[in-house]
């Protein structure tokens, strides 16, 4: 697996610093979040694992802010709070602090590039009437 990430260009980003001093996180603490991560994202984007080039960058990409706002939220002790109203139906969602490292837009990313790694390697690509790519490997 080629998908790199350091703790020092997680700990680049404005805000974090001084998050890690707040709730007492160290490097090496940000290196272990790193590492679930990236585990993480290659357990739900298995492709991930096969990443190198442009493919790892991207990936690194997507999974660099998920770390840092972790990093973020655990410095602050914040969750998360959002309402939206339709006519007389409402819905409130909130969550807690670190309950995952992605959210949906970045799990689509991640899967999206996926699906790229697996199409660079196949030696086919069907597409079948759900309009689903499938990819042939002979």
């Amino acid at each position: 697996m080629t998908i790199k990430i350091t703790a020092q260009s997680v700990m680049a980003y404005p805000g974090v610093e001084a998050a890690m001093s707040a709730a007492s996180i160290t490097p090496s603490n940000v290196e272990a979040v790193i590492a679930d991560a990236i585990g993480q994202a290659v357990a739900m984007a298995p492709a991930l694992a096969d990443a190198e080039g442009q493919h790892a960058s991207a990936a690194a990409s997507v999974i660099r802010p998920a770390v840092v706002r972790w990093v973020l939220r655990s410095g602050s002790g914040a969750g998360r709070q959002r309402t939206a109203t339709a006519g007389s139906f409402s819905i409130n969602e909130s969550t807690s602090e670190n309950t995952a490292f992605f959210e949906l837009s970045e799990e689509r990313k991640l899967s999206e590039l996926a699906v790229a790694i697996d199409a660079r390697a196949a030696d086919d690509i069907e597409v079948i009437s759900s309009g689903t790519p499938r990819y042939v490997w002979t």
